[in-house]
């Protein structure tokens, strides 16, 4: 996917300028309300959609390659709406991965392969003892290497420092 994807990117940055610069004062001469980049951008995009939609059914039970095909997409959307302000309520690739049977699958593997990583970073050798065990200057409480291994699991998967999750635990409101 990362070929098709990076392909639409380069072409909307490609054309980025013609179109600002040729077409728009055109379409703003002809009393138009039509943005030139955004509806380029919104054909590409639909492009796109057709491709996603017939490969996403051939990766469904590979987990490795819809996790790359997800991930992929998400880079996609990101540089998307960031690099190029495409709108959020025009058609794009989460439409797609928002579907019940592809979210589900996304969700189940997502479970997997924390529940794998969990695994690994419990059950390895060094997971209970601190990476700091030989230096003298640490503080008293030397936390194992498995807590910190999910410390930091926990920061990627929430994006929060660990500090905020715990003010987001704390905060949450009981009704």
């Amino acid at each position: 996917p990362e070929w098709y994807l990076t392909q639409v990117l380069m072409w909307i940055s490609n054309h980025t300028k013609f179109l600002n610069d040729k077409i728009q004062p055109i379409l703003i001469k002809a009393h138009s309300s039509v943005n030139a980049k955004m509806e380029f951008t919104r054909g590409l995009v639909m492009l796109v959609l057709e491709k996603l939609s017939a490969d996403i059914p051939c990766l469904l039970y590979d987990d490795v390659l819809y996790c790359h095909l997800v991930d992929e997409v998400l880079l996609f959307q990101r540089e998307l709406h960031s690099a190029h302000g495409y709108l959020s309520s025009l058609p794009n690739c989460m439409h797609i991965l928002s579907e019940d049977t592809f979210f589900q699958r996304w969700l189940t593997v997502e479970r997997k392969l924390a529940l794998e990583k969990m695994d690994s970073m419990l059950s390895s050798e060094a997971a209970w003892a601190s990476q700091y065990k030989d230096i003298s200057d640490v503080d008293e409480m030397k936390f194992p290497d498995c807590a910190e291994t999910f410390m930091t699991l926990l920061l990627v998967i929430t994006g929060k420092l660990p500090f905020a999750i715990y003010l987001d635990i704390k905060l949450i409101p009981m009704f």
